[in-house]
């Protein structure tokens, strides 16, 4: 489904966790199609680790995403956050968002560091 990339992603059904490992490599979390095959799993928990994935239009479709582990990304902005309507916690890179989003996103959700 996701070709050469297929050994990034670990799910862990225990905790309804997805991690995906991009090795430094840009790439999407969509099928060649521009399909979002990852919708279908009950993913609460998403940790992104050495990617290069910089929208978070990439996993606009986890709409049970509890928390989303950003560290590991080049996401800068979080956007709208109605994309996300169970997000909780978000976990950042201490620079890693702009001062006036991390301003309007704590009334929404916990920011983590």
């Amino acid at each position: 489904m996701f070709g050469d990339h297929a050994g990034c992603f670990s799910y862990e059904a225990g905790t309804l966790t997805l991690t995906v490992d991009g090795a430094g490599e840009f790439f999407s979390l969509r099928t060649k199609n521009g399909l979002h095959p990852l919708r279908f799993l009950p993913i609460e928990r998403l940790i992104l680790v050495d990617t290069m994935i910089s929208d978070s239009s990439e996993f606009a479709d986890l709409k049970m995403l509890r928390v989303a582990d950003l560290r590991g990304s080049q996401i800068s902005s979080v956007g709208d956050l109605t994309l996300f309507p169970q997000l909780k916690t978000l976990i950042v890179r201490p620079d890693q968002l702009p001062q006036e989003e991390k301003a309007r996103l704590r009334a929404l959700v916990q920011i983590r560091y």
